[in-house]
């Protein structure tokens, strides 16, 4: 048994032991994004239809690092392609004038390839003369696509430090929380009226399991959205809306925040 130990803390000295590091991080798929959630008399005891079309500023969100020559294993990249373009639908049943359950999706293309999302909730809301006040949690589920790069440093004692790099090509659907509140005016008199819609949500980028050759990495970021504008309430056909975001994402190495422009049209089936 002593042989055995000795001869394996020998194997150890000579070929070194190995300390993992991300390099890069490459990745394409949907962004959380929801319908706006316009709420009044017409959604009461009844089924509602939401479908929203945005226009993102941005096809990538992505950082880059200065790292010093012939440093091959500090983080040094990470790029998110995201689509231009992305549509979001969504149907609401209304139960009664406070409670509503929604499921809805969301679908974009992004490097010619289809990206597809889903998500269920519930909400809570309160229908006043003037305005309509709305709380909303529910899940998003959605598929990432991801490229990573990491470096791993063998250590010897008796010669030159080795370092292999290894690429993985992979992907992973993930489930991200989310709470969102809006408030929107409900004045049937007025030409327009006003939104105001805020989202805290948590968006998982990737997760990748440890193995023999590393310790594993994810990357996770609690995001906040805003969102605004006007809509139009059309006699008996639904609503219009108008609207802008502004999203911000904080990581460990740096922020982001894409603004994006909408187009959303609203009708209640009964």
């Amino acid at each position: 048994m002593k042989t055995i130990i000795a001869l394996s803390f020998l194997v150890i000295l000579i070929t070194g032991c190995g300390v993992s590091n991300l390099v890069s991080l490459e990745e394409e798929g949907l962004l959380t994004k929801h319908p706006i959630r316009i709420t009044d008399s017409t959604n009461v005891n009844g089924l509602t239809v939401r479908a929203n079309i945005s226009r993102s500023d941005r096809e990538s969100l992505s950082f880059s690092n200065e790292i010093p020559e012939g440093d091959s294993t500090s983080f040094s990249h990470f790029a998110f392609d995201v689509p231009r373009f992305q549509f979001n639908g969504e149907v609401e049943f209304s139960f009664g004038d406070h409670v509503a359950f929604l499921s809805g999706l969301s679908f974009a293309k992004i490097n010619g390839k289809e990206f597809l999302g889903t998500h269920l909730g519930i909400s809570f809301f309160r229908i006043g003369k003037i305005n309509t006040i709305r709380f909303d949690i529910g899940a998003k589920f959605q598929k990432l696509n991801y490229r990573l790069i990491y470096a791993k440093t063998y250590e010897n004692i008796f010669s030159e430090d080795r370092v292999r790099v290894y690429n993985v090509n992979s992907s992973g659907n993930y489930r991200n929380l989310f709470l969102g509140f809006t408030i929107n005016g409900n004045n049937k008199e007025a030409f327009l009226n006003y939104f105001l819609s805020y989202m805290l949500a948590y968006q998982t980028f990737f997760d990748f399991p440890s193995n023999s050759l590393n310790p594993g990495y994810d990357l996770n970021s609690a995001f906040h959205s805003l969102s605004f504008g006007v809509f139009k309430n059309i006699d008996h056909l639904g609503k219009l809306i108008f609207g802008a975001r502004i999203t911000n994402y904080q990581f460990d190495f740096g922020e982001v925040s894409p603004f994006d422009l909408f187009l959303q049209y609203d009708f209640s089936l009964f």
